[in-house]
């Protein structure tokens, strides 16, 4: 057994969402976990809710019943690992200040700390000093923000290829969650 049992995995509106299918197959396959998807509205305007239920057990999307029901305190209760791919700007944002305008962000605030954020943006955005206070919020909560890595990253909106601040590797971005499940059960060390 891989430790992660049950993923749950917080989809926004960051470009970074036209490849989360990758992940998700990965986290079946290589963790054996059973997987749902909690979206953004935004990102369920980039990949709709019914493509990504072809790669998890189930998808809560931002305007289903579910969602109108308590399911962002239920869910993160449910879930050995919280994590949020992609995490876009305006997300870690509502995250550091406790806003939850939507059932994702409402999730996050339901949960206890440990969530893990891999965010995918564009690199100016990356290193605006406030999306650096709101990942450094984030990690003093307790929160686990992987840093992007530099990779042919694609501009939405100029339509360049950049240097990109995107997320690991689908294969790297699992074993990460996977470590993150074994040290949280680990515990502290005696000290």
């Amino acid at each position: 057994m891989t430790g992660v049992e049950r993923v749950l995995v917080g989809v926004s509106g960051s470009i970074g969402v036209v490849s989360v299918c990758q992940y998700l197959l990965e986290m079946k396959v290589r963790l054996g976990a059973e997987v749902k998807v909690v979206t953004s509205a935004a990102a369920e305007r980039m990949v709709p809710a019914e493509t990504l239920a072809l790669f998890c057990d189930e998808v809560i999307a931002s305007d289903s019943p579910a969602a109108r029901r308590a399911a962002h305190v239920v869910l993160p209760q449910w879930a050995s690992v919280f994590t949020v791919l992609p995490a876009s700007a305006n997300v870690l944002a509502d995250a550091a200040r406790g806003a939850a305008p939507s059932p994702l962000t409402a999730a996050i605030l339901a949960a206890e700390p440990g969530i893990v954020f891999f965010p995918n943006m564009n690199p100016r955005m990356w290193d605006n000093p406030a999306v650096r206070r709101n990942v450094a919020t984030l990690r003093e909560d307790g929160h686990v923000v992987v840093d992007p890595v530099a990779g042919p990253g694609f501009e939405v909106a100029t339509g360049e290829v950049t240097p990109g601040a995107t997320m690991p590797p689908p294969a790297l971005a699992v074993e990460l969650l996977r470590e993150v499940t074994r040290t949280r059960r680990a515990g502290p060390g005696p000290g």
